[in-house]
């Protein structure tokens, strides 16, 4: 007796459906997985006066992968996901919200908020129409590479399982604050008044000197909430004698500034604090004459710019 003996071969596939965004131009990235992150970087930029940041300077291109499973209407539906929206460190714990078509929606966010759907039937990609906003951002003073946040969305198809893709946004630049409404002494003029000097007591040195006056740099903000470092510069001409002192009228004299022991040379900055919208700095100027000079009585002059800038 003759048996055929035949083997039934039980081909199983999985349905491939993937999708891939590009952000500003640049390569595809493909979700493959349930943890899948894309870093997004942005160029950040702030209206004048404008306590809101919004987190647009971005383009994010996203399509249904070429070669994905699924027919000539397989599609993509995009959406966010509820509750997943999160700040970097330099942003926690202000107001946060993503702007869908123009529609702000306030963390918490819901889930389900449609932002695109993207076709697989000519291969088109979408750019997704939505960016982070954070409210309450006065004095924030973010760095290239500081991470902004993070927004998680539901990538879903009708012919397959879908994603959840997670979007990493980090500054691509330098955002300074604005601190258009600060200022040093409140922008009043600083005099420094020597008064009656005794030429006896003007030293050849800083150490030496015994002619100093003291004088109070206040620092403040008109709005409330800016604290960040700050950058104090000295400004002014060179004596012609000392490069490290001020010049005056009078060339055989020069003003150091001082804070504390350390002297501040004219072009020169120190690093300071606004907290809260206040601060300050305690400084001495100090009188010095050219060494072996005898400096020829009558009043004397000079001037300087203190500037308040970024740390």
């Amino acid at each position: 007796m003759k048996y055929v003996i035949g083997a039934l071969l039980m081909m199983l596939a999985k349905l491939s459906v993937a999708a891939e965004c590009s952000a500003n131009g640049g390569s595809w990235f493909q979700f493959q997985s349930w943890n899948s992150w894309m870093s997004v970087p942005v160029t950040l930029t702030r209206s004048p006066g404008s306590n809101r940041l919004n987190l647009n300077g971005f383009t994010l291109d996203c399509r249904f992968s070429p070669g994905g499973g699924g027919g000539a209407t397989a599609k993509d539906d995009w959406h966010l996901y509820g509750g997943y929206i999160s700040l970097g460190p330099k942003l926690t714990g202000r107001e946060v919200g993503v702007n869908v078509k123009g529609t702000d929606y306030r963390s918490p966010v819901a889930s389900g908020i449609h932002v695109a759907t993207t076709y697989k039937n000519g291969g088109a990609s979408v750019r997704m129409p939505m960016y982070m906003y954070v409210n309450n951002t006065r004095g924030v003073h973010l760095r290239a590479g500081d991470a902004l946040g993070d927004i998680h969305m539901i990538q879903s198809s009708n012919v397959g399982s879908g994603t959840i893709p997670k979007f990493n946004f980090y500054a691509a630049n330098d955002l300074a604050p604005d601190l258009s409404t600060c200022t040093i002494n409140g922008n009043a003029p600083i005099l420094v008044n020597f008064n009656q000097v005794d030429l006896n007591k003007v030293g050849e040195s800083v150490s030496s000197t015994q002619i100093r006056s003291n004088v109070r740099l206040n620092y403040s903000c008109s709005e409330p909430g800016f604290t960040l470092p700050v950058k104090i510069t000295f400004s002014g001409s060179s004596a012609g004698f000392n490069s490290g002192v001020l010049a005056m009228s009078n060339s055989n004299l020069g003003t150091a500034l001082l804070r504390g022991s350390t002297q501040i040379n004219p072009g020169a900055s120190f690093n300071s604090t606004i907290t809260n919208s206040s601060g300050g700095d305690n400084m001495t100027f100090a009188l010095i004459r050219k060494p072996q000079s005898t400096p020829a009585s009558g009043p004397f002059s000079g001037s300087a710019t203190i500037v308040m800038g970024y740390e």
